[in-house]
């Protein structure tokens, strides 16, 4: 039994139990405060709690579409791959409950790799350059841009300038340095 209203239009219900003691159903009240962030232009908000929620969310899907809550996900996820937040935004895809949200990381997988030796983005197996698969270099195989050997093992890489080398390497000369040893000037990060 319900009492002081609908519960559906956002409003306040109060659920009267077996025991006859009132509870609050907090589920409307919560899924009109997340509308409203949302409206605000706040997708954070929505989308962190409806995931902190986890097995509770199912409370709210009554008063929340699933069409918005992908919105809020979607948009969550955007927002932390423009501010180059990768790991987070793969915990918040592998957390989703939405399916066309987790088949984002099957999507969008490929990495685009760069020539350690002339720093051009690899069109076939390797770069044309002395140093790729046309010339007497690493044939074909990725070539460290620290050291300019073949890379046997770990490779390491800047998902912004694509170049790479050693895991060792690129860490040793990230420390030491900010631009890519490649020479392209980037400022590198490895991922």
């Amino acid at each position: 039994m319900e009492e002081g209203g609908e519960g559906c239009d956002g409003g306040l219900a109060i659920r009267v139990g077996d025991n006859r003691s009132p509870q609050l159903d907090v589920a409307p009240l919560l899924a009109a405060a997340l509308r409203q962030h949302a409206d605000l232009g706040d997708v954070q908000t929505p989308a962190v709690v409806m995931l902190v929620l986890q097995d509770h969310r199912s409370d709210l899907f009554p008063y929340i579409e699933e069409s918005l809550q992908e919105h809020w996900l979607l948009g969550y996820i955007e927002l932390l791959q423009r501010h180059k937040l990768w790991n987070i935004a793969t915990e918040v895809v592998r957390s989703a409950w939405i399916s066309s949200v987790w088949v984002v990381s099957q999507q969008s997988t490929s990495v685009a790799l760069c020539c350690g030796r002339c720093g051009r983005r690899w069109r076939r197996a390797a770069c044309d350059c002395a140093g790729g698969a046309g010339g007497a270099g690493a044939g074909g195989a990725a070539v460290c841009a620290v050291c300019r050997r073949v890379v046997r093992g770990l490779y390491a890489w800047c998902q912004g300038c694509g170049h790479g080398g050693h895991l060792q390497h690129m860490r040793a000369w990230l420390q030491r340095h900010q631009l890519c040893p490649a020479g392209c000037a980037h400022r590198c990060q490895l991922a």
